[in-house]
């Protein structure tokens, strides 16, 4: 077989997806109906205290299901274009394995998340020399040795001071390395060293962290330049990436450690339709699985 090369595409993937008045509509009238039954079913079983109850357990955290629902829907509806895109890109000759680093922008209405800005670094693994032009993903960037290239990340807000510098390897940030704690630990210790003292103050400037706090990635050349590759996390993303997420403040409130976390990658495998399909039940249940997940992909034409 012919080695593997590592390329990453130009120009990311963009993808912006949003809920309508129907659909932001439908979510509103099934989170409500669903509590409504809740609080049914506790009279039913208890009276009129038994809905009380029911009512003042489960409603506040209706919000945060309305939240939840609603990023989820907004989810799906990346993930079929992104899938869509993947399979255009599998039809190119030679490519074994497509990468995908999003981070997403997501705008509210009320508790329900209404429109996701989405951008996808692509990263692919080819065992041909790829076209020179990819369409609207630009000319393929090579990356050489995987396992010895560097890329280095920082962190970027407004009015935060020079932080610590993250330099893992290509192969590592692909394979889902995690952030070691005293890189997360330093970004934490920018972002709240740039706070104002009043709680108010606080709050705002949380706030406003949240909306322009990016982690950019650069390419780094063996003769020390640098390729800028753009942004791997943005605004709650990155907060969670670094353990400010609103989970992460309960953890340090009940002096509870931080999970490392790593930056999200998808990986999508492509076969091609001379390839060797798997025998047995349970293998082409795995492997219908995986094409149902987008983690495989049959190249077509």
């Amino acid at each position: 077989a012919a080695p593997r090369r590592a390329y990453v595409l130009s120009r990311p993937l963009r993808e912006t997806v949003s809920l309508g008045p129907v659909a932001l509509g439908a979510h509103a009238v099934c989170g409500a109906g669903w509590e409504s039954l809740k609080i049914f079913l506790g009279w039913k079983a208890g009276g009129w205290g038994g809905a009380l109850g029911v009512g003042a357990v489960e409603l506040p955290f209706a919000p945060l299901m309305a939240t939840g629902r609603s990023l989820a829907h907004l989810g799906l509806l990346y993930w079929r274009r992104k899938l869509a895109v993947l399979r255009g890109l599998a039809r190119t000759p030679g490519v074994e394995t497509i990468r995908v680093l999003t981070t997403a922008r997501v705008e509210f209405w009320g508790p329900f998340a209404r429109r996701m800005e989405n951008v996808g670094l692509i990263f692919v693994e080819t065992s041909a020399e790829p076209p020179a032009e990819l369409g609207r993903f630009g000319a393929p960037i090579p990356l050489g040795d995987v396992a010895g290239r560097r890329l280095r990340l920082t962190l970027h807000a407004e009015s935060v001071a020079a932080a610590a510098v993250w330099t893992p390897t290509l192969a590592g940030l692909l394979a889902g390395r995690e952030i070691p704690a005293g890189v997360a630990e330093a970004w934490r210790g920018a972002l709240s060293a740039a706070r104002p003292a009043s709680p108010l103050g606080r709050l705002l400037a949380g706030v406003s962290s949240a909306r322009n706090l990016r982690v950019r990635a650069e390419l780094l050349d063996a003769d020390g330049s640098a390729t800028p590759l753009g942004e791997v996390a943005t605004g709650p993303a990155a907060l969670k990436l670094i353990g400010l997420g609103p989970l992460d403040r309960l953890r340090t409130f009940l002096h509870r450690p931080l999970p490392a976390r790593a930056v999200p990658i998808s990986r999508s495998d492509v076969e091609r339709p001379d390839a060797a399909r798997p025998r047995g039940a349970l293998a082409r249940l795995r492997r219908a699985w995986r094409r149902l997940t987008g983690r495989l992909i049959v190249a077509r034409g």
